[in-house]
């Protein structure tokens, strides 16, 4: 089975909650997704334990409601055998807390994202003095696709740990946006030879990039971030070989200006026999790149191209 990897936000209405107190952080039970020490300085901002029978998937969901202001200053991926990749997002859509099974569906009520993270993927470090806040009182979101290939049923936690900062230590607040492409079809060639999609956008104030996650599924063989002035190359960000299996995080320290254009070219080999399309689903391909910037603002998909 081809790798189902959905760069989707699960609206937090789908399902069943398994807890509805009003702060998730009080919530009792193994892996309910309580604040913790993690050990060597990071903390666990949500887990969740789920049982998945053997050669199936699902979306596994948990909400929690975080009581105080929050400044994030890093990410790290709790990610055990099972866990194909998990999103971090604000909700407004529901104000249900505790762990739901969920699907895939529309993005409409999940207006910022925190952290994505696949397999293989490293922590997310900003550099001193930046830091993504989370107000008092908002309500994050742990969205889980779970795919167990073995023949036994398997039993985890997933969840994402944090380092937290000092708020009197933050400069500049920071957020997480998308640059990419949502529809497109990598036709199919005999031999497979690779296939471009690409996308742009130009940056409506001076962005500073602080790290970059690519993001495509198992046809994806290369990334390219570049940003250009004027049509010409002036700062590669990403030019890398890509696999599923090894979704790395990049950390950098980059302005791109408001006169500035910043490129996304996701390489693909098609080597399936049939033409792909772009999907959230198994058989379908997605070319994403996430990234964290300063100031925060803005939609987090406005560099993500029809």
């Amino acid at each position: 089975m081809r790798a189902y990897w959905a760069l989707v936000v699960v609206l937090a209405a789908c399902g069943n909650p398994a807890a509805t107190g009003d702060d998730a952080m009080t919530d009792g039970g193994s892996g309910d997704g309580s604040m913790g020490d993690a050990g060597d300085g990071w903390t666990t901002l949500i887990e969740r334990s789920w049982t998945q029978m053997a050669a199936s998937e699902s979306f596994q969901c948990r909400q929690i409601r975080i009581p105080q202001d929050m400044y994030i200053s890093g990410f790290r991926a709790v990610t055990p055998t099972g866990t194909h990749h998990e999103i971090v997002s604000i909700t407004t859509g529901s104000t249900l807390v505790g762990d739901y099974p969920c699907t895939p569906t529309a993005l409409s009520n999940n207006p910022g994202m925190l952290y994505a993270a696949g397999i293989g993927s490293t922590d997310s470090n900003f550099p001193p003095g930046v830091a993504l806040k989370v107000p008092a009182g908002t309500y994050v979101q742990l969205y889980i696709h779970v795919f167990n290939a073995s023949d036994a049923s398997l039993t985890q936690t997933s969840g994402v740990q944090v380092k937290l900062a000092n708020p009197a230590d933050v400069l500049h607040e920071a957020d997480m946006m998308f640059g990419g492409r949502r529809s497109f079809t990598i036709p199919y060639t005999d031999p497979p030879t690779p296939y471009h999609v690409l996308a742009d956008c130009g940056a409506p104030e001076d962005w500073h990039i602080v790290g970059l996650w690519p993001h495509m599924h198992d046809l994806g063989v290369h990334q390219n971030v570049a940003v250009r002035r004027a049509s010409v190359v002036i700062n590669t960000l990403l030019d890398t070989d890509y696999s599923y299996l090894d979704e790395k995080s990049y950390a950098m320290d980059v302005t791109v200006t408001a006169s500035d254009r910043v490129g996304f070219d996701c390489t693909f080999l098609n080597t399936t026999g049939n033409p792909v399309g772009a999907s959230d689903g198994q058989n379908g391909e997605m070319c994403f790149t996430g990234f964290y910037k300063w100031p925060a603002g803005g939609d987090p998909y406005y560099c993500v191209n029809p």
